[in-house]
């Protein structure tokens, strides 16, 4: 078991620091972490010794509240709800949403290459999901009490 450090996002400040928590999707050995309560996603690169070795982030939504939960906001945006890797593609379930919206459900899949670089940002019309499978070219989206079928490569080319 190996620590990522106490402040895994570089360069925000700790006063808007809060505890990231999220989904883990590993390929080879690259491993990827999404943030729910935040936008932030993260590639590490777990080496033969099995040290961690950051090799890219990205922060898609800035936290706007700290640790301690003083100066909250309800400017905040919730982040991933899901991500699933392939041989091709990174992809994540992203809301972006305020909470003081009210709705915090994905309604975007957010379609990354393995070194962060943002291929797509497919809208699913109609579609709100919080986890997802890849067989294949298929996804299969649940949420909102509603299983829906999509074949991912047709969204990547057309949306």
């Amino acid at each position: 078991v190996k620590t990522f450090g106490s402040f895994p996002v570089e360069g925000l400040a700790k006063e808007t620091y809060m505890s990231v928590y999220g989904s883990f999707a590993s390929l080879g050995n690259k491993l990827y972490f999404a943030s729910l309560p935040t936008g932030y996603v993260v590639c590490y690169h777990i080496g033969k010794n099995g040290e961690p070795e950051k090799e890219w982030e990205s922060l898609f939504t800035k936290p706007l509240f700290s640790s301690e939960g003083t100066s909250w906001t309800r400017d905040n945006r919730d982040g991933f709800f899901d991500i699933k890797v392939t041989d091709e593609y990174l992809f994540l379930a992203f809301s972006g949403n305020a909470i003081k919206e009210g709705f915090h459900l994905p309604e975007n899949l957010l379609v990354l290459k393995h070194d962060g670089q943002l291929v797509k940002n497919i809208k699913l019309k109609g579609v709100q999901f919080s986890r997802f499978v890849i067989d294949g070219d298929s996804i299969y989206t649940w949420g909102m009490e509603k299983l829906h079928l999509f074949n991912w490569r047709k969204l990547v080319e057309n949306n």
